[in-house]
């Protein structure tokens, strides 16, 4: 079975998504997260369904959805799926 691990960052990010919402609804947050949590978890049985993101050097990084947010993670190893980041869809992103 695929591991997934994620990244202090993308931990990070997770909690500025549920602090920003909760700041207005705090039951939508958490519906939020679980939302996002659910998708991370279907990398275990599909863990290459996210598109490739297109970048200048070959790259094995991929991209979920859920809702607005962007789920990045990259495949570390053959059974192992790092979460490198979760950020919402209106924020401007540049593959480097």
């Amino acid at each position: 079975m695929v591991q997934i691990v994620w990244t202090a960052e993308a931990l990070t990010w997770l909690r500025e998504i549920h602090n920003h919402v909760a700041s207005e609804n705090v039951a939508a947050a958490a519906r939020v997260v679980a939302g996002i949590t659910a998708r991370v978890e279907q990398l275990k049985a599909f863990p290459d369904s996210g598109a490739r993101i297109a970048t200048p050097v070959a790259s094995d990084i991929r991209m979920l959805l859920y809702r607005h947010y962007r789920i990045v993670y990259r495949r570390a190893e053959e059974e192992r799926i790092e979460i490198i980041g979760v950020y919402h869809g209106a924020l401007a992103w540049r593959a480097a």
